[in-house]
């Protein structure tokens, strides 16, 4: 599954896209509330985003860039996020 089709999806009310695998450009977009638990989003870029109560628990993060997102209320419990960029991001009530 792309960037375009979770987005699309997003904006006819979806909210679960746990368990898949993406590597995409999600820059800019206002993902808030979605459920990536579970899911490989390995090499993606959240550049930007607001990610608001989003739950990427047990997620494959490495190498995404979450630089400039807001993270509030987002959830990453045991995702791997080695060699991920948080630089600027808003991590306020974030579970690391």
């Amino acid at each position: 599954m792309g960037a375009d089709e979770i987005l699309r999806r997003y904006k006819n009310g979806e909210r679960n896209f746990s368990k898949i695998i993406c590597s995409g450009d999600f820059a800019q977009m206002d993902l808030s509330g979605s459920d990536f638990s579970d899911s490989d989003l390995s090499f993606s870029s959240f550049r930007g985003c607001k990610l608001h109560r989003c739950n990427f628990a047990r997620c494959n993060l490495q190498w995404t860039s979450f630089e400039l997102a807001d993270l509030t209320g987002a959830d990453i419990t045991d995702a791997d996020v080695r060699w991920s960029i948080l630089d600027n991001a808003i991590i306020d009530k974030t579970i690391l």
